[in-house]
């Protein structure tokens, strides 16, 4: 067992049942479990145990007996801001006063796990990511509403520790809408422009063809006025062009600490991207009906 200078001994015994839990749960050696030692020097803050889990993020465990510490504070935005992929568990004593639906809402908020130590260890609601909860979150009451669960849908796949699958879906959605528009501008007919020859369409099978194909078209031969989607402007299917790349690199899962500090900085930028792309396209094809 982990010998605590800090933590009270009537504390001791659920710290142990914290490590034993996640041992077991997430295959992390009890070897790897560090005590009482500052996660980020220059802050100070020593939870009770932390450890590097296997898909390379920072698990920290602290066992108090209140639930939300203000003094938390600092250090939760310090991690959000520099991107560091730490899941935070607050482990509570069976007797704790301390868990109220208004604290628990607080820790949910800025993406704090909540462990409640009895009569076995029992995870109340699981931590996110810091390095992801910083993503800025989509309005939802400004997408039609037959978007709203997507975009809902893929915001939490997102902050429940898979970004690269709640771009994925959010590009995907991205992708059917625009493959709508070139098959609404077909049956349409007229809607095309700059064309070789004595074409009178792209003559791509809409819902078949390479995505990126169909964004070709529609860039450089849609004729948006015809359409009547004037708003649709080249700089906004330029934009789309520019996503199909990451439309096709879903991501692999990060190699080490490092790496993932890095991708899911990226994949916060391409979230936010492919969200308000998604809220514009919808906008712009609003006079479509599709």
């Amino acid at each position: 067992m982990k010998v605590y200078k800090g933590l009270d001994k009537s504390l001791h015994a659920y710290a142990d049942a914290a490590q034993k839990y996640f041992a077991t749960h997430w295959g992390i050696s009890a070897s790897k479990f560090v005590v009482e030692k500052p996660v980020i020097d220059a802050l100070g803050y020593k939870p009770t145990l932390q450890a590097e889990t296997q898909d390379h993020h920072i698990l920290c465990v602290d066992v108090v007996q209140t639930l939300f510490m203000e003094s938390l504070s600092d250090f939760i935005l310090r991690c959000m801001a520099a991107g560091t992929p730490l899941k935070l568990f607050i482990a509570v004593p069976p007797d704790s006063p301390s868990i109220l639906m208004k604290e628990l809402e607080s820790a949910r908020d800025v993406g704090i796990g909540v462990i409640r130590m009895a009569p076995q260890p029992s995870i109340l609601h699981h931590a996110l990511s810091l390095s992801l909860t910083g993503v800025r979150r989509p309005v939802i009451k400004e997408y039609p509403a037959t978007y709203r669960q997507t975009v809902e849908t893929a915001l939490a796949t997102f902050l429940d520790g898979n970004p690269s699958k709640g771009c994925l879906e959010l590009y995907e959605k991205i992708e059917d809408l625009t493959r709508k528009v070139a098959a609404k501008a077909e049956k349409k007919g007229g809607c095309w422009k700059d064309l070789s020859g004595t074409r009178t369409t792209p003559g791509l099978k809409w819902d078949t063809a390479p995505w990126s194909r169909v964004m070709d078209a529609l860039y450089k031969h849609l004729d948006v006025k015809k359409l009547g989607c004037g708003s649709l402007s080249s700089a906004l299917l330029g934009a789309t062009v520019g996503v199909v790349p990451d439309r096709n690199d879903v991501g692999h899962t990060p190699s080490s600490l490092k790496r993932r500090i890095k991708r899911d900085a990226a994949l916060r930028t391409r979230f936010e991207h492919a969200a308000d792309l998604l809220r514009d396209l919808a906008a712009a094809v609003k006079p479509l009906h599709l």
